[in-house]
């Protein structure tokens, strides 16, 4: 935008009402305000409109700050056909200094801009320091003392005074004569007031001037001879020295020098005797073929599968309700939901398995004692003692453990049984990485303890946790988490036809096998013991918890509690391939 400020037409407004304040004392005083005069240009046109200005008073041409005492002033102006006009008023704030006017416009206040230049203001605004008082002047010497006035005539003799006490008597004086009572003098009249001299009339104010046009930009001037050069400067400082250069090329050999004289042959030794050759003995007979042997098992190299099923991206699906159509053998996999899958199942990729879901192992009620090398028994009116643990070194390598994975908790209610499952099997092979993200999780723990029924129900042991193995032959990263977790035994139910609180299931098993592993969060804890105790007779009918890699707990008793089943195994191998663990299955 452009503008133009009229300087003239403002300096003889602001004088005019100056001289008024000066000397015509009838007449209103003078205002602080002034007038100011602009040409208003947008996008190249002359301006028309109403539009938001923001006129602030500086006391720096850039920079500096607002004036003290000078507030910004907005205004709402109509502007045709570029020009506009408006008064001012920041108050008494001019005393002479050098001030300047900065301008924003915009269509409101949000989107105003500042006009490029603040504007001096000229003389007729800074002339308003005539109308703000200024400071008090040093007092003018005490001028000459006047000549004494004559004495003025005697005034008129007073009224008599109040009469005094007679004083004593006096002895008696001569009488003299009396004199004359001047008569007094008449008091002058006061001068006339002369009358007050006209005040002149204000001249009227002149119409302001038609902006004229723009000059022409006058033709660039020639361009000036150069100038002689410069001295030289001083001659910088030596600067650090550079980085090594590379050693050089290897210069060429030199030339072999001459062969030194061969020195004198050392004495040869004795020849030692050479032993007789023994004589060929015949050859010997073929023998018969023998049997062919069994036929060894299948080897290392399909471990890890043969692709066929191709890449494999699951979300949530249940495959204990709806199992898939395929092998199971995928490049790769990716799990992005919620997958249940039955126990036992094997899934085998060429590539990489990535879990950012979860996949929950369902629970076998038909595992029986599972891994475990006992079965967890009924409290028939006495303990239920819960499953024995599996045999450390039959857990590490039962790397393809079949279905079985923790024992059952049993639990039977008007004899028929309905046990709560031992946690079930999974194992992943896979060629490339095998990734569980974070807040993806493997879960293979034992199902709780079913409750206690009165009079009909015996039992309800925690089912042992399951039995989870991971094998890579590039490397294993969890960050979410993997759980085989024994099951919680049912609590106590209190009377007389209640029953003892049941064992807790073991903790299970969890094998990874890799050439690197971040084991991350795992858990293979044992399951809780059921809580209380029941004192009345006959009430003995809980049920121990299921085995697996830890024991299960055992049953209460008539007046005793419960106990949590034991901890189960967690084993970490680092091996450059472990598909050679899988050349048969090794269960029970």
């Amino acid at each position: 935008m452009i503008k133009r400020h009229l300087p003239a037409a403002l300096a003889a407004v602001l004088f005019c009402c100056a001289s008024h304040d000066a000397f015509a004392a009838p007449f209103a005083a003078q205002s602080s305000a002034f007038t100011y005069q602009g040409r208003l240009n947008a996008s190249g046109s002359l301006a028309n409109g109403t539009y938001q200005f923001t006129f602030t008073l500086y006391d720096a041409e850039t920079g500096g700050a607002v004036v003290v005492g000078a507030l910004p002033i907005q205004q709402s102006i109509q502007v045709i056909d570029g020009l506009f006009t408006t008064d001012l008023d920041f108050g008494a704030v001019f005393n002479g200094t050098q001030y300047w006017l900065e301008i924003k416009v915009g269509t409101t206040l949000a989107n105003e801009e500042a006009l490029s230049g603040r504007q001096p203001v000229t003389a007729t605004p800074v002339a308003q320091y005539s109308l703000n008082p200024g400071p008090t002047g040093p007092a003018g010497p005490a001028g000459a003392t006047g000549a004494q006035g004559p004495v003025g005539a005697a005034g008129a003799q007073g009224a008599t005074g109040a009469t005094g006490d007679p004083g004593p008597a006096g002895p008696q004086g001569a009488t003299g004569p009396a004199g004359a009572i001047g008569p007094a003098g008449a008091t002058g009249a006061a001068g006339a007031i002369g009358p007050a001299g006209a005040t002149g009339a204000a001249g009227a104010i002149g119409p302001a001037g038609a902006t004229g046009a723009t000059g022409a930009i006058g033709p660039e001037g020639a361009q000036g001879a150069t100038g002689p050069i410069g001295p030289a400067g001083a001659t910088g400082a030596v600067g650090p020295a550079g980085a090594q250069g590379a050693t050089g090329a290897i210069g060429p050999a030199g030339a072999q020098g001459a062969t030194g004289p061969i020195g004198p042959a050392g004495a040869t030794g004795a020849t030692g005797a050479t032993g007789a050759t023994g004589a060929i003995g015949p050859q010997g007979a073929v023998g018969a073929n023998g049997p062919t042997g069994p036929q060894g098992p299948a080897g290392s190299a399909n471990a890890y599968g043969d692709g066929s099923d191709g890449v494999g991206t699951i979300g949530t699906a249940d495959w204990t309700s709806s199992p898939p159509a395929n092998t199971l053998q995928f490049t790769n996999l990716t799990i992005t939901g919620n997958l249940t899958v039955p126990s036992g199942l094997v899934i085998r990729a060429t590539g990489t398995v990535t879990i950012n879901g979860s996949i929950i192992v369902a629970p076998n009620t038909t595992a029986g004692a599972g891994i475990g090398n006992t079965a967890a028994t009924l409290g028939n009116n006495s303990v239920g003692n819960g499953g024995a643990g599996t045999s450390p070194l039959f857990a590490r390598l039962s790397v393809n453990p079949g279905s079985s994975g923790g024992g059952i908790g049993p639990y039977t209610n008007s004899n028929v049984p309905d046990p709560a499952g031992g946690g079930g099997t999974l194992v992943i092979l896979a060629a490339g990485q095998v990734t569980i993200a974070g807040g993806a999780s493997i879960q293979a723990n034992g199902a709780t303890g079913k409750a206690a029924v009165p009079n009909t129900s015996i039992g309800g042991g925690g089912g042992g946790g399951g039995v989870i193995v991971l094998a890579s032959k590039t490397g294993i990263t969890n960050s979410g988490s993997i759980n085989a977790i024994g099951g919680k035994g049912a609590d106590v139910l209190a009377g007389t036809t209640g029953s003892a609180a049941s064992g807790g299931g073991g903790g299970g098993v969890v094998n990874l096998l890799a050439p690197t592993i971040v084991s991350g969060t795992i858990s293979v804890a044992a399951g809780v013991a059921g809580s209380g105790s029941n004192a009345n007779a006959n009430t003995a009918f809980g049920g121990g918890g299921g085995g697996s890699g830890g024991p299960g707990g055992n049953s209460g008793n008539v007046g005793t509690n419960a106990t949590a089943g034991g901890a189960g195994l967690l084993y970490t191998k680092i091996t450059s391939d472990p598909s050679s663990l899988f050349v048969a299955a090794v269960h029970r």
